[in-house]
């Protein structure tokens, strides 16, 4: 068991370091689903046995493809909210960016089915927490939101890869797996689809400012 959660700690730790140096190539991340001794599904980067199979697999997909144009646009509108409040927070704003682009695309009344809500996708008790009283604001969410991904980060001393893992699954979720990325399917997709957005708003946010 430990020799799969380091296997999957390697690969997102991997794209991490492929995305965010100089040049990210495109690559297809394989999920694969085993069915452990008690009936518990275990996700994965590669199959663990005969038994494992393929579930989904995103060759071919656009995660390393910049923000659409409406993306683009609708950050446009918020980029000095965001600018302003992860500056005064000690964080990237492009990091910031990303986040809000595969959360909600910058939508600041997106509900998801679990209950996160506005553009940061706050749970309810992580909005009590940092005092949000409309999660819907989006000026409100940002703040709260920012505020959240810094605790994060430092927590897992700036590790931007386990403080992503913790903002989709929860931070209990590190801590029931020894401080290691969950295998969840969906936190292993989560993370290297905003690493690739992520690069692609600090490119951005470069050429805005006349950086080369």
């Amino acid at each position: 068991m430990k020799g799969d959660r380091f296997r999957c700690l390697s690969f997102l730790l991997f794209i991490a370091i492929t995305l965010l140096g100089q040049a990210a190539s495109p690559a297809s991340i394989d999920i694969y689903l085993t069915r452990q001794d008690d009936g518990t599904p275990f996700y994965s980067d590669a199959p663990r046995n005969k038994a494992s199979h393929l579930i989904e697999s995103t060759a071919g997909d656009r995660l390393h493809s910049p923000p659409t144009e409406i993306g683009k646009s609708l950050a446009s509108h918020w980029n000095a909210v965001v600018r302003d409040v992860a500056t005064r927070r000690g964080v990237d704003p492009a990091l910031v960016q990303a986040v809000i682009d595969v959360e909600s695309h910058f939508n600041p009344h997106a509900r998801s089915g679990k209950g996160a809500a506005g553009m940061m996708q706050l749970m309810p008790q992580t909005a009590t927490r940092y005092g949000v009283r409309d999660a819907f604001d989006g000026y409100q969410n940002i703040e709260a939101g920012v505020r959240h991904l810094k605790t994060l980060l430092d927590t897992y001393h700036g590790n931007v890869v386990l403080a992503l893992s913790a903002y989709n699954a929860g931070e209990h979720t590190i801590i029931g797996h020894h401080g290691l990325i969950p295998p969840y399917r969906e936190t292993m997709l989560y993370v290297p689809k905003v690493l690739a957005r992520y690069e692609a708003y600090r490119a951005m946010n470069m050429e805005r400012e006349g950086i080369r």
